[in-house]
């Protein structure tokens, strides 16, 4: 009867699928692979087989844990499932805020957190981002005077730490960051804090407590994993804490560009040694592309031995003159190209009635360097253009002052967030010194304070006593932006000093905005009035705990790509900023030998993998343009090389 079910409820809701979407959606028990390529609909896979499950099988949505890789993609699903469906899922997001979600109920709940490594978590738990991270670690590596003994690069030094933690480094092999990294693990465990693969960790350590881990085996019944090539070693780990077979993951192995983070695509290749006889569904058909250019991105990915095969079919039409693969004898040649093929079809774009725009027009470069090249090449030659980063607002810096505040109302230990309050709130640089004095012998900067108070300099125990003060002032105050507000504005009459004066009012406001909204979702409109001081307090605490965790979390997991409808120029990026976009015309330029693959790389078929991501990005055209030596990945395909 349910299979019938399916089948009637199938023709009606569910008529736009295709034959392999279809099997995906309707797989119900055991562990799930769908193999799903470029352009194949995996999202409408993923919001579909959640209907199936709820509306078909009467599984309850609080017993479906779905997670992804970003903060973007669970709100983009929930929203999809809600307006398609009427299902909300209570239990969608990334692996980060999903595991901080159930560490904070298990410890409202008094059911302890069992943790060998991070005996605070019940008590104290300041989550750092990636920037405090290297912040950290630039201060260790001065303090220390590593940097005397060797040249070292602080973005290197944080991905080993996170490497090691995820089991891809061996610390014995790495003489002076072995070092630092006992050092770095002792200041957060000093100050209460955890980086992003100690929260992993806990997610992990949160079976430890036998209640703890029946409980999530009785909540839990059915797990899916969006993108699941890009999983880690702590992710996959707490998945296994489960020990649950009705597991559903979605993902492409020739996608997998992220090992700089730490994902490892044997996770994916190797999915039935960890779950024993999976069905395998392999999303066949591509929405995005013209068939020459999937046939084209298939013989490049070629080079990769150790992969998943598949045949991807072409949804749309077919199209002889869809890809342009150019060899040039300079570089200025090249570049000479590609300038003009975009003032052409700048040009047929105006001259069409279509709905398209030069937004459709993307350049996608295998490095921040090239994209810098590029812009500066159209900007001198009139072509509007707008250079993609890894933007993100929460990583503005009155964002993250106006953190740092809050951080400190948590914790007053918290030596990041008291030095930058101290340097920018207050211009007061000397701060750096002081911090340098008291890790010299092992105090925080709060504790170094109170036993020097009286040899201190008197503007710092001025600063001093008034961030104290502020800090057990904002019980004071029913909204949180108004205590913010009134704290900068005391700074300025009392210290003289204005803090608009170096930093942005208009976005240090758009936050204050933000503050509200995120303070109305979380309480009662007549909250205040019928609560008790004390559990007002309480309450308040853990509103400002639910808000900093929160900014942590999108500045960890998001890189925030804008509103690319409402540019209307040419777009250049990065190759892996363009991951999950699409766009009309797509440029490569550069494919030589050297940049693609990188000769930093040491993963060449990662290499191939990032090339094929970039050519899977058009919908329309593809052009590909290098000078010589040419790329290998080129040279192993079967297209004309004009």
């Amino acid at each position: 009867m349910k299979s019938q079910a399916f089948i009637n409820n199938l023709f009606v809701r569910y008529s736009l699928l295709n034959e392999d979407q279809i099997s995906a959606v309707k797989q119900v028990y055991g562990p799930v692979l769908v193999l799903a390529g470029p352009g194949s609909g995996k999202t409408t896979v993923i919001s579909y087989r959640i209907h199936n499950l709820v509306k078909n099988y009467k599984v309850k949505p609080e017993s479906i844990l779905l997670l992804t890789f970003t903060n973007k993609a669970a709100q983009e699903m929930n929203k999809r499932i809600k307006s398609l469906f009427n299902i909300e899922l209570p239990y969608a997001g990334t692996f980060h805020s999903i595991i901080l979600k159930l560490l904070k109920e298990y410890i409202s709940k008094k059911l302890p957190i069992e943790s060998t490594q991070f005996y605070y978590v019940n008590h104290k738990l300041n989550l750092i981002d990636e920037e405090d991270k290297l912040d950290i670690l630039k201060t260790i590596v001065k303090l220390y005077k590593f940097d005397k003994k060797k040249n070292i690069n602080i973005l290197d030094l944080a991905n080993f730490i996170s490497g090691v933690k995820n089991k891809k480094k061996n610390l014995n092999d790495f003489g002076i960051y072995k070092e630092i990294f006992y050092i770095y693990n002792d200041v957060l465990r000093k100050q209460y804090m955890i980086d992003f693969d100690d929260l992993l960790t806990l997610g992990i350590e949160i079976f430890n407590n036998f209640n703890i881990k029946k409980d999530l085996k009785n909540r839990f019944n059915f797990l899916m994993v969006d993108e699941f090539q890009d999983i880690n070693y702590l992710q996959f780990e707490f998945l296994n804490k489960f020990e649950l077979n009705n597991i559903f993951v979605v993902g492409d192995d020739d996608q997998n560009i992220y090992s700089f983070r730490n994902s490892d695509v044997r996770f994916i290749l190797e999915f039935s040694n960890y779950y024993k006889n999976p069905t395998v569904i392999k999303l066949r058909y591509n929405y995005r592309s013209y068939q020459e250019i999937i046939d084209f991105s298939l013989d490049v990915i070629k080079y990769v031995s150790f992969r998943y095969p598949k045949d991807l079919l072409a949804f749309k039409k077919s199209n002889p003159d869809s890809i342009c693969v150019n060899l040039f004898k300079t570089e200025l040649e090249e570049d000479n190209f590609i300038l003009n093929k975009i003032k052409e079809i700048q040009q047929q774009i105006k001259s069409s009635n279509k709905l398209t725009s030069t937004n459709s027009v993307v350049v996608l470069c295998r490095t921040n360097e090239i994209v810098k090249y590029i812009e500066k090449l159209f900007i001198s030659n009139s072509i509007p253009v707008k250079a993609i980063g890894s933007y993100n607002f929460f990583n503005r810096r009155e964002i993250k002052d106006i953190i740092s505040l809050f951080k400190l109302v948590l914790n007053f230990y918290d030596d990041l967030s008291f030095i930058r309050v101290f340097k920018n709130f207050f211009n007061f640089k000397k701060i750096d010194k002081l911090y340098t004095n008291s890790m010299e012998v092992g105090k925080n900067l709060y504790e170094y304070i109170e036993i020097n108070y009286n040899k201190l300099d008197e503007k710092i125990i001025n600063i001093f006593n008034f961030v104290d003060q502020s800090v057990n002032r904002i019980f004071d105050y029913i909204k949180l932006s108004d205590w913010v507000l009134d704290f900068v504005f005391d700074i300025k009459n009392y210290f003289n000093f204005d803090y608009f004066s170096k930093n942005s009012k208009e976005f240090f406001d758009l936050f204050l905005k933000f503050i509200d909204s995120f303070q109305k979702k979380k309480e009662n409109k007549d909250f205040f009035d019928n609560q008790k001081e004390e559990n007002f307090q309480k309450d308040r605490i853990n509103l400002i705990g639910d808000l900093v965790d929160y900014v942590s979390l999108i500045r960890g997991n998001d890189i925030e790509i804008e509103d690319l409808n409402k540019i209307n120029k040419v777009i250049v990026m990065t190759i892996h900023c363009a991951k999950g976009l699409e766009f009309d015309y797509v440029f490569i330029p550069k494919v030589k030998e050297g940049i693609i693959p990188h000769y930093k790389s040491e993963d060449i078929d990662e290499e191939c993998r990032l090339f094929y991501v970039a050519i899977t990005r058009a919908k329309e055209k593809l052009f590909i343009t290098s000078s010589n030596p040419i790329s290998r990945f080129l040279l192993s395909t079967k297209l004309k090389i004009n």
